[in-house]
């Protein structure tokens, strides 16, 4: 005879795993704070080191491993900031420009519904600062090499995707119905270049 069922749905399932992964954690939870700790702040000092060496002008291996660690930090920023705008972007860049304007136009065109190509556009502002102050930093570590050619890629990307967002913003300034003629006459830049 087999032994009976433990779970009866996939959602049992779920829970008691989540359940087993909250015990875990429980049991283990200082020694996995500890690592945690002793990473950041392991990433911390090589940020610190590398800075004074910098201003020092000296170098020696110990500052090269630490280099390369802090290029991977970089990067991996980098690429934290490039998974964040893929996922605003959502279903690609056209798609994106238009939801914006189709729900600009949806509200009308008024005061609020500014706000919604202005939120837009200072998201993306806000995220090419980010991926800017990683490129520099890979500038300052290792130079004009292929991880800094990866990062101005994303640099590139954010900031034509701003461009397009403060096209649209100009045009909101203009007259009421200077946005909609604009897009039925595929003057938009996001238009032009696609």
């Amino acid at each position: 005879m087999a032994r009976p069922r433990k779970y009866h749905n996939p959602e049992e399932e779920r829970l008691a795993r989540n359940a087993r992964s909250r015990r875990s954690y429980a049991k283990h939870q200082t020694s996995i704070r500890e690592r945690r700790s002793k990473l950041y702040h392991k990433e911390k000092s090589a940020v610190r080191k590398d800075t004074e060496t910098n201003l020092s002008g000296s170098t020696s291996k110990v500052v090269n491993r630490s280099n390369e660690q802090n290029v991977a930090f970089w990067l991996r920023k980098a690429g934290h900031i490039d998974a964040e705008v893929t996922k605003l972007m959502g279903g690609g860049d056209y798609m994106f420009f238009e939801g914006v304007l189709e729900r600009y136009l949806e509200f009308g065109e008024d005061e609020l519904s500014n706000t919604i190509i202005e939120d837009a556009s200072g998201q993306f502002d806000k995220l090419s600062s980010e991926i800017q102050q990683c490129q520099h930093a890979i500038l300052q570590l290792a130079g004009v090499d292929k991880e800094w050619f990866r990062v101005e890629e994303m640099v590139k990307r954010i900031d034509r995707i701003s461009k397009y967002l403060n096209d649209m913003n100009v045009y909101t300034l203009l007259p009421a119905g200077e946005l909609r003629a604009a897009h039925k006459r595929r003057e938009l830049m996001y238009q032009v270049d696609n």
